[in-house]
């Protein structure tokens, strides 16, 4: 234990130390000495900015959330006490009639099933008791049906008798697919019956029958739902009106997901075997079956396929050998890196083009194996040979006409290349039609655009080269038919520093940074390494501006250029936006430069850094240690050593805020919630306070059973009144009084002094749907649920208008953050619709204002946008919409001009980041959360004002809110930040188990 109290001491400023701490809180937890190990496990908790304290954290809330159990134990029994006599209201009595009797057994199975409401949204997974009741309790309800079906694919989900580790016995798939079959066959005239002979399909499936599932699902692909049908409650737990089966882990598969899953396993095959018939029945399943419309991408196979259709047997030679690509289920491209013996592969290509000379396969297989296949220098050989043979035997085939295309590209030849483009187009039909799926278009699929030869440079190029190298164009003789030779700016750099090595610095900060990127980055470094004390590096360096570069200005001394502004962006030290969050990491890079440039004003610089990243990640003890290593090591009088005594001060001040403990509670009010460690459940109570700081709206679960509103008095607590609301789900305060919503279509005004209910307006007939507002001025915008947009004068609660418009049904859920998928602004209401358009709405009339696809958002060409994304709701802010999209690879957050839809700024980012609404919305300001940080950024040009790590799982949404210059956070403790510096300026420590599900903040 000694060594190990060495080792977490001695790397207490790297990630090892946590780490450690995690070990020996798992060893002495796993020998049974709890109290050591929560000792342990607390030794992690400032040491922020790893994974491994997230996790110990993580262990010791576990550890408490024990303590809690009894107290979950009492709330779990009183919801059982409250489920038993629901239960019991439904028992079998006399006197009722077949309907009413019929009622009562349906009202049971509802309860039974979880859902008094009668909303099953997809496939429950319940004990097999409460499925088993509903059967023998409920025989007549339209529920049993469901019950049955569910109790049959409940034995495929256990890991109990019949099972194995890899997953249930081929006996129990049996007896799971025979009940299936019997079922389908008792409800044959219900959707249930048909769901239940695709589920059947499906364990076939799992069981490996693969062709006979295809044979068995066939007749199952088109089949219409009965009309009418005759068991409608159990048809509506199922997905797509009973045409979705169920799996262990509930996901909903349709018979068509089912087709294409098959598809992937029985196609592969048949190119093996080279089984024609087969292949050409498989990949026409789309177009036969418009159930399947949209799901025939099988890529090359298809096309070669059918541009092969009257040549059987050269075709054959092609899907059995592989040189076509045939995706799906253990099949891949022949390449040596798969394993494929490249060299027979091309032998066959070449075999096929000997044996059948004069058919459309030869040319086809030649080019296969050479532009495709033989792609490597040690191929050049054998690809030559294929070059040769398309060449003489087909010169006029469009293979040969491609793969001279390459040829010329390979050669930089534009001249041959634009008359070989020019012979080509009239034979491809819709040349730039990039989404046609003939074989013309496959084959020039192939060629890669950024490998086309560059035209030589026209006058207007040649006089900006001269303009920019015209003193080295002259000195190394250069002439202009020389220039155009080069034909690019990189070949023209790299034939003047051949010429002119003396002046190769020079030549590189001639390079347009802007314009040629690529090509200047390439041409620093080695610049640098050649020249490294040359005045012009520094200006080089200068100009890259890598933090590398910064502290070799600054450690030349301070005659060297660009010295206070290489100090100045020192300095300001951000951290990177990482997926990984690493206190060691950020601190690398300045103590190499520390150790590097020791002895010069460089390593006090990067010391007073490396303090500041221990005080961002929350450490303020090593920092004070690390600096007073820094200021006994650098002599009195050293420039920049004044910074490390003002960062020693400011550690100082950081240490005093944590060791202040926890402030007492000015008043504490108990809201009963059901979101603990061992409840699904997470119904919650929101904050909200009233504009002026008065008064706290707590909204939701209130007690056990009772869902509303309660007003607290902001100063003492006290409750002042509570108002009954079933399934609130939006609140929002205005003046005195909150508007409301709630998740079965209406909106309402309550008074805020009194809690009186001022007005209710239901949204429609149908009260079924959620519905989100958003409040400006004296209108709220509606979004309900049912495909409406409407807007409502706040006075009188009257609709003064509605619109068509189906903002993203299945994002109308707002967040504990005040995130609603809809923003009321100045004069307007803004939201994406279901297309992924953000729009924009006239709040007096709902007449359409501006809109903005996401590639426009994204600031991107449409076709370079993928299909899924995630969207970033928009945000009513200072005046502006802010909004955004995290699309893969390509993130961005605009701010919007709501008056004409211009975008006023972007700011694109590499990984996933969400806004927080609510706090935006009140100061004006963009809050956001990644993976690792909160941050602030301004609103008026997206800079970032300051960010902080985010402790615990970044993943989450924080806890946030926000006053006048200071905003509050959750993480492991209460924190509170100035927005002016970043700073931490407070802390209250959080002593009871878990973190508080909302917070608000008032200024005073």
């Amino acid at each position: 234990m000694q060594a190990a109290e060495a080792f977490i001491t001695r790397e207490q400023d790297t990630e090892w130390a946590p780490r450690a701490v995690l070990l020996l809180g798992g060893y002495l937890a796993e020998h049974k000495r709890r109290e050591e190990s929560l000792a342990m496990y607390e030794r992690a908790r400032p040491m922020y900015g790893c994974d491994a304290r997230d996790e110990a954290l993580r262990r010791i809330r576990q550890y408490h959330s024990g303590d809690d159990r009894a107290a979950w134990e009492e709330r779990q029994a009183g919801r059982e006490r409250q489920f038993a006599a629901q239960l019991a209201a439904t028992d079998p009595r006399e006197g009722l009639t077949e309907t009413e009797e019929i009622e009562r057994q349906n009202e049971r199975a509802a309860l039974l099933l979880g859902k008094a409401d009668l909303k099953l949204p997809g496939i429950l997974k319940l004990p097999d008791d409460r499925l088993t009741r509903i059967i023998k309790e409920c025989p007549r309800s339209g529920y049993v049906p469901y019950a049955e079906f569910a109790a049959i694919l409940g034995r495929l989900a256990g890991e109990g008798e019949g099972s194995t580790r890899d997953g249930p016995e081929p006996e129990t798939y049996r007896h799971v697919r025979a009940e299936l079959l019997a079922l389908a066959e008792k409800y044959s005239d219900s959707a249930v019956g048909q769901a239940a002979r695709v589920a059947a399909c499906w364990v076939l499936m799992l069981m490996g029958e693969h062709e006979a599932t295809y044979g068995e699902l066939l007749p199952l692909l088109d089949v219409e739902p009965p009309e009418p049908e005759p068991y409608p409650l159990s048809v509506s737990v199922f997905a797509d009106g009973g045409w979705g089966y169920g799996s262990p882990s509930s996901t909903m598969v349709s018979a068509p997901d089912l087709a294409r899953e098959v598809l992937a396993h029985v196609i592969p095959r048949a190119c093996r075997a080279g089984d024609l018939q087969r292949v050409y029945e498989y990949i026409a399943l789309p177009e036969k079956h418009p159930s399947m419309d949209g799901y025939g991408n099988w890529g090359e196979l298809a096309v070669i396929a059918e541009y092969l259709r009257e040549e059987p047997e050269p075709l054959r030679v092609l899907l059995t050998s592989g040189l076509i690509y045939v995706p799906g289920d253990g099949y891949e491209y022949p390449t040596e890196e798969t394993g494929a013996d490249v060299d027979a592969l091309a032998g066959v290509a070449f075999q096929l083009a000997d044996q059948y000379p004069g058919s459309k396969a030869a040319p086809a297989a030649l080019f296969f194996a050479g532009e495709r296949l033989l792609d490597r220098p040690e191929h050049e050989q054998l690809r030559a040979e294929a070059r040769r043979r398309l060449s003489e035997q087909y010169p006029d085939s469009l293979e040969n006409l491609i793969a001279q295309l390459n040829v010329a590209a390979e050669r930089d030849d534009f001249t041959t290349y634009e008359n070989l483009v020019r012979k080509l187009r009239p034979r491809v039909p819709a040349w730039d039609d990039f989404e046609a799926t003939t074989y013309p278009h496959l084959l020039i699929d192939d060629l890669s655009s950024s490998r086309a030869p560059k035209p030589p440079p026209g006058a207007d190029v040649l006089n900006q080269w001269k303009q920019r190298y015209g003193r080295f164009i002259a000195e190394a003789n250069l002439s202009d038919e020389a220039l155009r030779a080069c034909k690019t700016e990189r070949k023209l750099v790299e034939e003047l520093l051949k010429r002119l090595p003396d002046h190769e610095l020079a030549i590189v900060l001639a390079v347009s940074e802007a314009e040629e990127r690529y090509v200047w980055s390439r041409l620093v470094e080695p610049a640098l390494k050649r020249h490294p004390t040359d005045a012009l590096a520094y200006e080089l360096r200068f100009r890259r501006g890598s933090t590398e570069d910064m502290a070799a200005i600054i450690a030349a001394g301070s005659e060297t250029p660009h010295f206070q502004e290489a100090v100045e962006r020192s300095t300001a030290w951000q951290p990177a936006d990482k997926y990984q969050r690493s206190l060691a990491a950020d601190l690398y890079t300045y103590r190499q430069l520390a150790a590097q440039h020791a002895g010069t004003p460089a390593e006090p610089l990067c010391g007073a850094v490396m303090a500041a990243i221990y005080l961002h990640y929350e450490r303020p003890e090593q920092a004070l240690e690390f600096l007073e290593g820094r200021l006994a090591a650098i002599p009195e009088g050293s420039m920049f050593r004044d910074r490390l005594l003002a960062a020693q001060e400011n550690a100082r001040g950081q240490i005093r805020i944590k060791r202040a403990g926890a402030q007492p509670r000015l008043w504490t009010v108990p809201l009963q919630s059901s979101e603990d460690p061992y409840a699904g459940d997470t119904t919650k109570p929101g904050l909200a306070p009233d504009p002026a700081g008065s008064r706290i709206y707590a909204c939701g679960l209130l007690t056990d059973t009772r869902e509303g509103v309660a007003a607290l008095d902001g100063e003492t607590g006290r409750r002042l009144w509570e108002t009954p609301c079933p399934d609130l789900l939006c609140l929002e305060p205005t003046g005195d009084d909150i508007i409301f919503s709630t998740d079965h279509g209406t909106v309402g005004r309550m008074d805020g002094r009194t809690g009186e209910l001022l007005w209710e307006t239901r949204l429609g007939l149908a009260q079924a749907g959620k519905a989100v507002i958003s409040i400006a001025g004296d209108m709220a915008a509606v979004a309900w649920e049912q495909g409406l947009l409407l807007g409502l004068d706040l006075a009188t609660g009257s609709i003064s208008w509605h619109s068509d418009e189906h903002v993203d049904s299945a994002r109308i859920l707002p967040g504990s953050n005040g995130d609603v998928p809809l923003a009321a602004g100045p004069g307007l209401v803004c939201a994406w619709d279901q297309q992924s358009t953000v729009r924009a709405w006239r709040l007096t009339d709902g007449q359409p204002l501006w809109s903005l696809s996401v590639a426009e958002v994204l600031g991107l060409p449409a076709d370079q946008v993928s299909v899924g994304r995630s969207l970033l709701w928009p945000v009513a802010c200072g005046g502006q919409i802010v909004c955004g999209t995290n699309n893969f690879e390509t993130r961005a957050i605009v701010s919007i001009d709501p008056a004409t839809g211009r975008i006023i700024w972007r700011k694109s980012f590499p990984g996933q980041v969400s806004l927080l609404p609510a706090p935006m919305r009140r100061a004006g300001a963009v809050f956001l959360y990644g993976e690792t940080q909160v941050a602030e950024w301004a609103l008026a040009d997206g800079g970032q004002r300051w960010s902080l790590p985010m402790p615990g799982e970044g993943s989450q949404e924080p806890t946030f809110a926000v006053a006048g210059d200071y905003a509050l956070f959750v993480a492991e403790d209460l924190m509170a930040v100035d927005r002016r510096t970043g700073r931490i300026v407070a802390r209250q420590p959080l002593t009871e188990a878990g973190r508080p599900r909302s917070i608000v903040a008032i200024a005073t």
